[in-house]
């Protein structure tokens, strides 16, 4: 019989230290699930289900992000990285994620967009040495949970900005080279976005210098999402299953800012963002054994989404983002609720605002198609684990504007 007295030992110590998962839930096995896996989104507090967003990982939050992302981009991937819970025991989390998109309405005049997403994030708990009658000189493995994502989004644009998507995973969880538990689950997720000035007039714009322009826009948004709907997971025996941690998610998102139009280019000169949302985990336990809430569960608006405050049974998740130019971007943001109070930051450096520069500047065809079409984003964030906070990179590729013929 192997020796999985230490591989016990190990994961009492990883999962009774609540502040080294504090984005899982005891309640729950596999509280890996709802860990924020985005260098980007990381840093406004890991909300991401209520409010729009281009990142490659936004359907992780709420598939309905891949009906907005495709109404703005065809392609995006976010390179792998890696983030380091606890140098010790070289407990860390990768990931990676994919996300491609079409708007209809650029070459049809149909005002639908569709995208796909793929994602795999890991997190591996270190090697832990092992032994057994047949390896009696031992061996190392390394314990690891991870699961694979695929989603579909979609979005309809016509005055209101409607988003809807599915979310489809194959989950894995490798106790040992031997013990493993799989499962599958799926994610449902609505996000509605009202773009205000365009819905009262989307003409309003000022003139201000020859071949230069401003247009004001703010836009508001609600979402909701359901994730990791599914069956409980066991390892060995079926009547010890566990519940997978089920969420509900509601929140709101508000944006504004001006766009400067310089000759046939479109700079975003300046744009302020603020969500919240409320996260609760669905899952209940009592003398009997498990069970799922239903609805928004123990999620109060008042309190968890509008007032911006987590308590003992709700996350709060807020943030606020602004960005410069298509350049420069600053975050901040916070995570709250269930014993803890976190603060979060970040910033985004971009290439297209330099490329747009450049194609004005030069007027070069081949700098304004480059300008045009492409765009690398490149994300620090500082985010707290555990005992430590540390810093978060990534690096996102993206292709835009390219209609199918």
């Amino acid at each position: 019989m192997k020796n999985y007295i230490i591989l016990f030992f190990f994961f009492v110590s990883i999962f009774s230290n609540t502040r080294l998962f504090s984005q899982g839930y005891s309640e729950a096995a596999i509280p890996f699930l709802p860990f924020p896996v985005s260098p980007s989104i990381n840093s406004t507090g890991g909300a991401a289900s209520s409010i729009p967003t281009d990142d490659p990982y936004g359907f992780l939050f709420n598939p309905a992000q891949l009906g907005y992302f495709g109404s703005v981009n065809n392609f995006a991937i976010a390179l792998p990285s890696t983030m380091e819970l606890a140098s010790i025991t070289r407990i860390e989390i990768s990931s990676m994620a994919v996300s491609l998109g079409y708007n209809f309405k650029n070459k049809y005049g149909i005002p639908l967009s569709v995208g796909l997403g793929y994602s795999r994030p890991q997190m591996s708990f270190g090697k832990i040495f092992v032994t057994d009658p047949e390896s009696p000189d031992g061996y190392f493995f390394t314990p690891r949970d991870y699961y694979h994502t695929f989603s579909i989004g979609f979005g309809y644009d016509n005055y209101l900005q409607f988003n809807g998507g599915l979310s489809i995973k194959s989950i894995t969880s490798e106790f040992s080279s031997d013990i493993t538990a799989d499962a599958s689950a799926f994610d449902l997720g609505l996000l509605i976005n009202a773009p205000l000035i365009r819905m009262l007039n989307k003409d309003i714009s000022f003139s201000f210098a020859e071949n230069t322009s401003a247009r004001p826009f703010a836009d508001f948004s609600i979402g909701y999402t359901l994730q990791n709907l599914a069956d409980k997971i066991y390892y060995i025996d079926p009547g010890q299953a566990d519940p997978l941690p089920r969420l509900a998610k509601l929140g709101y998102g508000i944006s504004g800012g001006i766009d400067l139009m310089v000759e046939s280019s479109i700079f975003n000169l300046f744009r302020i963002s603020f969500t919240s949302e409320a996260e609760d985990l669905l899952v209940t336990r009592d003398s009997v054994g498990s069970s799922y809430q239903s609805g928004i569960g123990d999620i109060i608006i008042g309190r968890n989404i509008f007032g911006a405050k987590g308590d003992d049974n709700v996350f709060n998740k807020s943030g606020v983002k602004i960005d410069l130019l298509d350049v420069f971007s600053y975050r901040s943001g916070k995570y709250s609720g269930r014993g803890l109070h976190e603060g979060t930051n970040g910033i985004e450096i971009r290439a297209k605002g330099f490329l747009k520069f450049l194609a004005i500047t030069t007027q070069a065809g081949y700098m304004k198609y480059i300008a045009d079409h492409f765009d690398l984003k490149y994300y620090n964030t500082t985010y707290p684990i555990g005992f430590t906070t540390d810093n978060y990179p990534g690096l996102v590729f993206v292709i835009n504007n390219f209609n199918i013929y």
